[in-house]
């Protein structure tokens, strides 16, 4: 039994002189409370067991700050995201560490520039990003999500230059930065290929 039919079994049982349109509502709902708290739990069990929590949770954190306004690809069912994603943000974790060892500090700040002006290309060219089914056909709104995706890199991106003047933040600015990263690709039609979802 999917998670889709799990859910709807459950608001049947119990809700069940409720309209079928407030059924279907309830069950969406449902559906997104437990994906969420799946994911969630077992983000913090895979990155706790590989020792980078606290890094694959600055890494989600960049990237869904960003996701909230720019969009980007899901997998097909919420459970599937859910567990995808999880384990997306406790690999990008091990990876941080690993680019912590091999970057040099006094390169830091190119690449801070090379993110800010690669994200800021993908932002322009796919933000918001949606998919067959939630299609974002008002121009104003476009702009404005455009706009806030944006407003939310630059913001990243000054945080990790005052940490880089600060000095001793590199795994934060570099876990920022992946965060960033994986979110452009996320916006990507390559992405939207690899999730075998229709683009625009």
């Amino acid at each position: 039994m999917n998670l889709s039919k799990f859910c709807c079994n459950i608001i049947d049982d119990f809700f069940t002189e409720a309209e079928e349109s407030e059924k279907r509502i309830m069950t969406f709902g449902l559906e997104v409370i437990l994906s969420t708290v799946i994911s969630a739990v077992l983000l913090l069990l895979v990155a706790s067991l590989l020792g980078v929590l606290s890094t694959s949770l600055i890494v989600l954190f960049s990237a869904g700050s960003i996701k909230l306004f720019s969009g980007g690809v899901h997998a097909k069912t919420l459970l599937t995201c859910s567990l995808t994603g999880a384990i997306i943000f406790s690999l990008a974790g091990v990876t941080v560490e690993y680019l912590v060892e091999i970057i040099r500090y006094n390169s830091l700040i190119l690449i801070i520039w090379l993110v800010f002006f690669s994200a800021s290309l993908c932002i322009y060219m796919y933000a918001p990003a949606d998919i067959s089914g939630n299609i974002i056909n008002n121009r104003y709104r476009i702009l404005k999500l455009k706009k806030f995706s944006f407003l939310v890199l630059t913001i990243l991106i000054l945080a990790t230059f005052i940490m880089l003047i600060m000095g001793n933040y590199k795994r934060i600015i570099i876990a920022i930065l992946v965060g960033i990263l994986i979110q452009m690709f996320m916006l990507s039609p390559v992405a939207y290929f690899l999730y075998n979802r229709g683009y625009r």
